[in-house]
């Protein structure tokens, strides 16, 4: 199954979040949330922004995947969704605001879900 790929990935990507932020609560000496420091507060939110997206989009690549969705298919999904995941947390790590990056990593993020909702529609049989 193609999208086995992709649940790794994702599944590392929420590790090193994860880890990032409890290093800045140690380098910061805050032991629950932010302690108001911007770079704590940018970790967060790239931890919590893909653990918002990621579980439903790994759902609905798992899904088209056990329908027999093209391995073409599947690949460009997750290479995409995993782009604009990664574009999107440099954005937040780097950035103050919009930035081009953020926009390309949500974007990427709302088309992948649209196809994948698409696919499906296409693919059902009442």
């Amino acid at each position: 199954m193609q999208s086995n790929l992709y649940l790794a990935i994702h599944a590392f990507l929420t590790i090193i979040f994860g880890i990032r932020i409890v290093r800045l609560r140690w380098k910061h000496k805050v032991s629950l949330g932010h302690g108001d420091k911007q770079e704590l507060i940018a970790a967060t939110r790239v931890f919590g922004n893909h653990n918002e997206y990621a579980p439903l989009f790994l759902i609905l690549l798992f899904v088209l995947d056990f329908q027999n969705a093209s391995a073409a298919f599947i690949n460009t999904l997750g290479i995409a969704f995993t782009i604009g995941r990664i574009s999107h947390a440099y954005a937040l790590t780097h950035f103050v605001g919009r930035s081009r990056y953020r926009v390309i990593g949500m974007v990427l993020t709302f088309g992948c879900l649209a196809a994948q909702a698409i696919a499906l529609l296409l693919n059902f049989r009442p």
